[in-house]
């Protein structure tokens, strides 16, 4: 606030300088803006990638009649027949399973955390 002529110069400076290069700035805003959406839409398909994969694998669990994937609500839903096996057996093949696709590159390890994660907290509720 003592020299108020230098913030005016400054400010004419670089509104010339914002002036003179407003393309290469708007390009380069674009550019910026471009990457994002694509990172974002890119996300969105590894995640219906990881719940297809996820959903064609427990599918082909022998006593697993029903699998729904419900990603935006991070959501596992799994019918099973309890005549062919028990809570315990599945939940040692879902957990064998997770494991496999994480040695196969198919599942991130931290999405498997999550998964595990998920299905303990489904016992709990299911038991509780």
């Amino acid at each position: 606030t003592k020299h108020p002529l230098l913030l005016v110069g400054i400010g004419a400076i670089a509104g010339f300088y914002a002036h003179k290069y407003r393309k290469e700035i708007i390009a380069s805003v674009s550019g910026v803006a471009d990457k994002g959406k694509d990172f974002v839409l890119q996300q969105k398909e590894n995640l219906k990638n990881i719940a297809r994969n996820l959903e064609a694998a427990i599918i082909r669990l022998d006593c697993v009649y029903q699998v729904s994937v419900y990603p935006r609500q991070g959501k596992l839903s799994i019918r099973y027949q309890e005549e062919l096996c028990d809570f315990r057996t599945l939940t040692r093949q879902l957990s064998a399973l997770l494991d496999e696709l994480q040695k196969k590159g198919l599942l991130k390890p931290d999405a498997a955390v999550q998964v595990r994660q998920s299905v303990s907290s489904s016992i709990f509720r299911s038991v509780g």
